[in-house]
């Protein structure tokens, strides 16, 4: 006898559930919309992103960091090609990062690029949140530490932290019908980092890798195609949208990547933060116990790419803030509660225990900062500067205002003298070493810079020789407009970069000076050959005296078989290099031995003409330390050459 099928229930409510949504009557439509905890969660994070908006002064102005924020956006705008043309920490997308008001089209994508990060971040840390604690606490937690990240994490890096929280969701709790979504939404924000900030994007990939290889087996080869087209094609299309030519991609990957690798060799620094390797130190150990506790009963593919993602945005953001060590450590004290986050609890009990730890690790975040940031507390001036800036950027007569205010205060700070501006009129120009936004401040200025243009980045033998080829090259600038050569971090301004200071010299003639600016104008090769002089043998710390030559030449030297050992090596790729020093008679100076066979001009010839303070300093002596190399060992070679320079 065959059993009679139960008929289903019928009754309002079973027929309300199986109509599908949009069937539904709008005010019971809105009502399950609101109910959700996706919308609840964007809802709640709009709010936190305006109250903790951290309001900035849109108007640019003089100095380093401003001037590689005007190159940034000048570079956009006036389609320089990246690779051939342009190469720096950031890339093509790197100007979305700097809230600063040079043009329109660059502010608008910043403030719209800010704001989607600080939402995707909030929203992520109220469903990280919400799972541990109750709501009312979570959201408590999720303002608290997300506005501190906005306060201490660099714009520039902000990115990483929805990229952590979003890949170690995926991580954490995999959703079969959503998990290849979410690779492809990681692929595609590790293609975006990798174009704005190559270090950002290369950890994003590898956090996207660590998620792809948590996934199933049977699956992961589909998986791994997907986040290979996500990425590449993300990559390809936002090149393009950014007005570069394809095959230039591979040239760009290739500098930037020379620019990263050579940071911790060359801009290793300590200034006086010594308190806050102790306060890095405990934040280690208490994520260490939290991620060694939560997930030891993890699968082990779960486990394994939870340690990955925890693992690699920990070092990043440590190296971040501990190889040039100022208030960079910021960086990587603003990272800590976060990481903490997204541990899973091991069992509910660990509650308290993990909103302690969170505490904890915010108030260590805040006393390496030395206070609490303005922007937790500050909700109404918060809220107020976000509409201030929106107005500023979206109302035609108050941009125009701002920009044209800014401009009028940055030339009396350059005051760039008229007979001056008139020699730079109409032709291409590059400025040294670093005030690039003087030819955002004056419009009639054709910036033409070094493809490296701003000279401390430039510590690598090829970024060297790139900017070396480009002067000696018929696209060369036929003016350069130079302030007095400043040292950056300690170095030799006349050494920073070598090889394209001896170009400079051999190209460039001075056409004026004042006391702030030098205007060289382009000239045929008026240096000779490189003729060997002397080759001598030393140690770190011996003294090495520079050889005499005529006087109308200059001494330029390699030097040769510097001793980079397996540990100086290890250290650099790990954390930071030793800090080397050239030891000199006139000063000593931090020394870059990635190029130190590069050629340094130690002497000028007398004929050079340059005026002071724009004249190379005389190196009668020299001396390296440092390294990591105990004095008297380590040899090398230094290769004296003598440099005919005729006169201008």
């Amino acid at each position: 006898m065959t059993a009679r099928a139960t008929p289903p229930e019928d009754t309002p409510e079973s027929r309300r559930r199986a109509r599908p949504w949009t069937s539904r009557r709008p005010d019971v439509a809105w009502r399950t919309a609101l109910r959700s905890s996706t919308v609840q969660g964007v809802g709640i994070a709009v709010v936190c992103t305006v109250a903790s908006w951290m309001p900035v002064d849109l108007a640019p102005t003089t100095g380093l960091d401003p001037s590689w924020q005007a190159g940034l956006s000048m570079a956009f705008v006036h389609h320089l090609a990246w690779g051939p043309r342009i190469d720096f920490t950031y890339g093509p997308l790197g100007f979305i990062s700097q809230p600063v008001l040079f043009f329109f089209s660059t502010a608008a994508a910043s403030m719209l690029y800010t704001l989607a990060l600080r939402v995707a971040t909030f929203a992520l840390l109220v469903s990280w949140s919400r799972t541990t604690f109750p709501l009312p606490l979570a959201v408590l937690v999720s303002y608290v530490v997300g506005a501190s990240a906005v306060a201490l994490i660099d714009p520039g890096d902000f990115i990483m932290v929805p990229v952590t929280l979003f890949a170690m969701r995926c991580v954490a709790r995999p959703d079969a019908r959503r998990w290849q979504i979410g690779i492809a939404v990681l692929g595609v924000a590790a293609a975006a980092g990798m174009l704005e900030k190559l270090s950002d994007g290369i950890v994003a990939a590898v956090l996207l890798a660590a998620v792809v290889g948590a996934g199933h087996g049977r699956t992961r080869v589909a998986d791994g195609a997907v986040a290979l087209a996500a990425f590449c094609g993300t990559i390809l299309l936002l090149w393009v949208a950014t007005g570069n030519a394809v095959r230039n991609l591979g040239l760009f990957l290739g500098n930037a990547l020379a620019i990263s690798d050579g940071y911790a060799g060359a801009l290793q620094l300590e200034i006086g933060r010594t308190d806050e390797w102790w306060y890095a130190l405990v934040a280690v150990l208490v994520i260490a116990t939290f991620g060694a506790l939560s997930l030891w009963r993890t699968r082990g593919r779960v486990r394994i790419a939870s340690v990955v993602v925890v693992g690699a945005v920990a070092w990043w953001a440590f190296k971040e803030g501990f190889v040039r060590h100022d208030a960079h450590d910021l960086i990587f004290f603003g990272f800590v509660p976060i990481l903490l986050l997204v541990l899973p609890l091991p069992t509910a009990r660990w509650r308290p225990h993990l909103a302690g730890a969170v505490a904890f690790l915010t108030v260590i975040a805040w006393t390496a900062a030395g206070a609490v940031p303005s922007n937790v507390l500050a909700v109404a001036s918060d809220a107020h500067g976000f509409q201030a800036e929106a107005s500023t950027i979206l109302g035609a007569r108050s941009r125009a205002s701002t920009i044209a205010a800014a401009r009028t205060a940055m030339r009396l700070t350059y005051h760039l003298d008229p007979v001056q501006l008139g020699q730079l009129a109409d032709r291409t120009v590059a400025v040294e070493p670093w005030e690039t936004a003087v030819a955002w401040a004056y419009p009639s200025i054709r910036w033409d810079p070094e493809p490296v243009f701003q000279a401390y980045l430039v510590y690598t033998p090829a970024l060297d020789e790139l900017d070396a080829a480009f002067l000696r090259s018929a696209a060369a600038p036929s003016r350069i407009l130079e302030q007095p050569p400043i040292g950056s971090d300690g170095q030799d301004p006349f050494l920073q970069p070598p090889t394209t200071w001896v170009t400079m010299m051999c190209h460039y003639t001075q056409l004026s000076a004042t006391a702030q600016w030098q205007v060289l104008q382009r000239v045929p090769d008026r240096c000779g050959a490189l003729r060997l002089v002397a080759r001598v043998r030393a140690a770190f710390g011996q003294t090495v005296a520079v050889p005499p030559v005529p006087a109308p030449d200059a001494v330029v030297a390699r030097f040769v078989g510097l001793p980079l050992s397996f540990g100086y090596r290890v250290s650099s790729t790990l954390l930071k290099a030793p800090t080397t020093s050239l030891v000199s008679s006139a000063g000593t100076f931090r020394f870059i031995l990635a190029t130190g066979g590069d050629l340094h001009l130690l002497r000028p010839g007398a004929w050079t003409g340059y005026s002071a303070p724009f004249a190379p300093s005389s190196i009668g002596w020299l001396a390296l330390t440092g390294a990591g190399v105990p004095p008297g060992t380590g040899r090398y070679e230094v290769d004296f050459y003598s440099l005919r320079v005729a006169r201008s």
